[in-house]
């Protein structure tokens, strides 16, 4: 009769799953700065708000005024969220509030893709100078 004692087999453990580089970009974001997350999606959202301002915005602007400036005077001191065709109401002259939200994230969004091409653009023309001084006295 033999001997033989079973042995336990032995447990090999896989390997973990490697995530790609975005997803554990992504996760580590959201664990270690959970604001800066918070506020990168209102950017992106006012950013796309910007984009499509024509198309969300209720009141739709003709060639000789945008949409909005478009003046409702029977609608004047309309209060917020009364009237469905004004979410956020109208101001004393009786243009849509809403509208002129939308617009501006428009033109916040123009000034600052603006703002950051000019500071390139300086950038480039005061450091290229800077760079050819020092190269010319070494």
């Amino acid at each position: 009769m033999s001997t033989a004692q079973a042995t336990p087999a032995t447990v090999v453990k896989a390997p973990p799953k490697r995530r790609g580089f975005f997803s554990d970009l992504v996760r580590r974001l959201f664990k270690e700065k959970p604001l800066g997350v918070v506020g990168f999606v209102i950017v992106m959202l006012l950013f796309i708000v910007g984009i499509f301002a024509p198309l969300l915005a209720p009141e739709k602007g003709t060639e000789n005024s945008p949409g909005y400036n478009i003046i409702h005077l029977a609608d004047r001191f309309t209060p917020p969220f009364t009237n469905p065709k004004y979410p956020l109401g109208t101001d004393q002259v009786g243009r849509d509030i809403f509208s002129r939200v939308i617009y501006g994230a428009q033109l916040s969004m123009i000034v600052a893709v603006v703002a950051r091409y000019c500071k390139r653009q300086f950038l480039s023309l005061s450091v290229s100078p800077a760079l050819i001084l020092a190269a010319s006295l070494t």
